[in-house]
């Protein structure tokens, strides 16, 4: 839903552009859509960390030819950020994303029924398990 449109200022001689008010500065959407292909979930929200509140001990240099810094410098100015904060907060949103892809799994409502199931009743432990349960055992004290 659009709400009422304004101009966002830029950098020095730009017109500005429209946006939605109360619009993300970046035009993210905050919410967290699950996939889940009928079964119900509770989406997880991710807590952001803000860039001011944070204690920055470690550094990360990054080299650029001075086209990628001037789209840097341009895209920063433009959401009222310093290049270090607009390209840090864009580097952790990705980091999120390629960890939630890789750490997250999808079922559909059959296999997450099956899954639950499997979960309330454990197969019996095989010979090929109880023995590696004691190495196990004798390894880990």
């Amino acid at each position: 839903m659009i709400q009422t449109l304004g101009l966002r200022p830029g950098p020095p001689g730009y017109a500005g552009r429209p946006v939605e008010s109360g619009a993300d500065p970046l035009g993210a959407s905050r919410l967290d859509a699950v996939r889940t292909n009928g079964a119900q979930f509770r989406p997880v929200h991710h807590q952001e960390p803000t860039m001011k509140t944070l204690t920055k001990d470690s550094r990360l240099h990054i080299r650029c030819d001075q086209e990628m810094r001037r789209l840097l410098d341009k895209a920063a100015a433009y959401v009222h950020m310093s290049v270090s904060e607009f390209v840090l907060r864009h580097a952790l949103e990705r980091a999120q994303s390629v960890v939630q892809a890789h750490e997250a799994i999808t079922l559909s409502q059959d296999d997450f029924v099956s899954f639950l199931d499997a979960l309330d009743r454990p197969a019996q432990a095989n010979t090929a398990l109880q023995r590696a349960f004691a190495r196990h055992t004798k390894h880990v004290q």
